[in-house]
């Protein structure tokens, strides 16, 4: 089998396995702080990211690995304005690119809406670059203040259950902990393929993505992934 199916499979068996152990009662309130940091993140990911961008340093560091323009076909094509493309052309373009999801989907959003001529960028070429160099800043920056808020929730979690000592629950309990421990490990499994299309363009290697591409399990988390639908492709 697949190690990739393997390892989102281990994911969910653990927070299952945690949830059965836990109880209805810890598993609930694991699943209330996990939510509570997805949200966190979604309202402090875009000041993070403001923060980053703003960074000439981290900022020409993406720009440079990210290789957006690079990623079209025809390198003449890179240097076309937007203003003169029409949207069958740039559906071409982005289609004979060799960009993935969410980045092609979002920089077809961003030349329909010339979200950065207010930036002086005009070319094709350019919202390849700078739509890839937010998306990659949008979710390493959404993940940043998960984990931040994750680790802080559950450091008060841990506290209240070491001072107040959740009840003892029945079978029935346990059953219902484990079905909100397979719902935090389904999450999770969402959050960390979040992380695969920013992976793709740092690793670029292609046995490594095409051993990913042959996993069932890991074409489902991505191909599905809420998640990455409610990244922004600007900052």
């Amino acid at each position: 089998m697949n190690w990739v199916n393997i390892f989102f499979i281990l994911v969910i068996a653990i927070t299952v396995l945690e949830g059965l152990h836990r109880g209805f009662l810890h598993s609930a309130l694991s699943l209330g702080t996990f939510f509570l940091s997805i949200i966190t993140a979604f309202l402090l990911g875009p000041v993070v990211s403001s923060a980053f961008k703003a960074d000439r340093t981290i900022f020409s560091f993406l720009l440079y690995y990210t290789e957006g323009a690079e990623k079209i076909a025809n390198f003449e094509h890179s240097r076309m304005l937007i203003s003169d493309l029409t949207p069958a052309q740039v559906d071409a373009i982005i289609a004979n690119s060799s960009v993935t999801e969410p980045f092609a989907t979002l920089i077809r959003q961003n030349v329909a809406t010339k979200a950065f001529v207010s930036s002086g960028m005009q070319t094709i070429g350019e919202y390849f670059n700078m739509t890839m160099v937010c998306v990659v800043l949008n979710i390493l920056s959404f993940a940043l203040v998960f984990l931040i808020a994750r680790l802080v929730y559950g450091f008060i979690l841990g506290a209240v259950n070491y001072t107040v000592r959740f009840p003892e629950l029945r079978q029935y309990d346990r059953l219902t902990g484990a079905l909100f421990g397979a719902t935090r490990g389904v999450l999770a499994c969402f959050l960390i393929v979040m992380l695969v299309p920013v992976a793709m363009l740092f690793i670029p290697v292609d046995k490594v993505i095409d051993y990913f591409m042959s996993s069932s399990v890991g074409m489902f988390f991505y191909n599905n992934n809420f998640f990455l639908h409610l990244i922004p492709g600007t900052v």
